[in-house]
């Protein structure tokens, strides 16, 4: 380019840009992160587009405040209403040996082998990181994803990698964080973040 001369360029000075970067990065980009208290319910809205294909969940201290709890997901749909049926979610634990599981209903769980112990302080938080594929298309969204948490006995961590699917072809943009009946999702205490992530395939 004839605006390049050969001149050496010293990196460790500062450069002013004054020109546009166009199209979508490739590697994962920010979206959005959120630091969640004790609540009944957490919706997280915007988030899914036509800008990306795919998007990165990273969230710690994901849980309820009482032990046999479950803490669950499910989608919003491009409306702005819970999406609450046709939900399947399987996954493998291990403890000190190997179990599985399979559920459905309406909604999505972070924990599927066994019950969670109560999240109520930071060292047993649970955690997970997990993939949507296509939540913006009408179409079937599916997720995978891995995560790790304390069993409702407290004697053991469980690590499971598990996957699902959403069978309603429906346009979603947010998630709902949302605990069974008489639940408290999240923590007072501030450690409970979730950061969004898109991506393209």
């Amino acid at each position: 380019d004839s605006a390049i001369t050969s001149a050496k360029i010293n990196l460790a000075n500062t450069f002013a840009f004054t020109g546009t970067v166009t199209g979508v990065p490739s590697g994962l980009t920010k979206i959005s992160s959120h630091t969640i208290t004790a609540v009944n319910e957490f919706n997280i809205t915007s988030i899914f587009s036509s800008t990306y294909d795919n998007y990165r969940i990273i969230a710690s201290g994901i849980g309820v405040l009482s032990t046999n709890g479950e803490a669950t997901f499910r989608l919003i749909d491009s409306g702005g209403s819970n999406v609450t049926t046709n939900y399947v979610n399987s996954a493998t634990g291990y403890a000190g040996s190997a179990s599985g599981a399979q559920r459905s209903g309406g909604f999505w769980r972070f924990h599927v082998t066994e019950s969670m112990y109560a999240n109520t302080n930071s060292s047993q938080a649970p955690m997970i990181s997990m993939d949507i594929f296509n939540p913006f298309n009408a179409s079937p969204t599916k997720f995978a994803g891995v995560t790790h948490y304390r069993n409702a006995g407290n004697s053991a961590w469980i690590t499971e990698t598990l996957a699902g699917h959403n069978e309603n072809n429906t346009s979603c943009t947010g998630l709902n964080f949302v605990p069974d009946s008489g639940q408290t999702f999240g923590n007072g205490a501030g450690y409970t973040k979730i950061v969004v992530y898109g991506y393209e395939a």
